[in-house]
């Protein structure tokens, strides 16, 4: 994997773990790469592939611990206001963004060798939750 792709790939794992929307980072990337918006959507839509292969490299050199902790700290804000907003449109984006960041983060903990207990937390919250939307 080239440098210039692994480093716009880590910033776009950034992003994304930042609790912004796709479309408000991708142009940002697509500018600083040099590249068109569609090439980093396309890259950002086949993440699956790619990321278990940055998983794999040193760990230190990817900062798991910081990656996990920023994943966490984008969960707990997106879950947070999923279980507290009133308004039914941002709860609907913020169940998105939390199911979103599970996928991640599970993608991630899988790859690793570990399973965040933040996720399983969640996971237990959102079966709770449906089971309660249930009755």
């Amino acid at each position: 994997m080239k440098r210039k792709i692994l480093e716009r790939r880590l910033e776009m794992l950034d992003y994304s773990f930042s609790g912004l929307r796709c479309s408000e980072w991708i142009p940002k990337i697509a500018v600083k790469y040099g590249v068109t918006e569609s090439c980093i959507w396309s890259d950002w839509s086949r993440r699956e592939a790619w990321l278990p292969k940055l998983v794999q490299l040193d760990k230190s050199s990817l900062k798991m611990g910081e990656l996990i902790g920023r994943l966490e700290r984008a969960m707990t804000r997106a879950y947070s206001l999923m279980m507290t907003t009133t308004n039914e449109s941002v709860r609907i984006g913020a169940t998105r963004t939390v199911g979103s960041l599970s996928k991640t983060m599970f993608e991630i903990g899988s790859q690793a060798g570990f399973y965040p207990s933040l996720l399983r937390d969640v996971l237990e919250k959102l079966s709770k939750l449906e089971e309660e939307l249930k009755e």
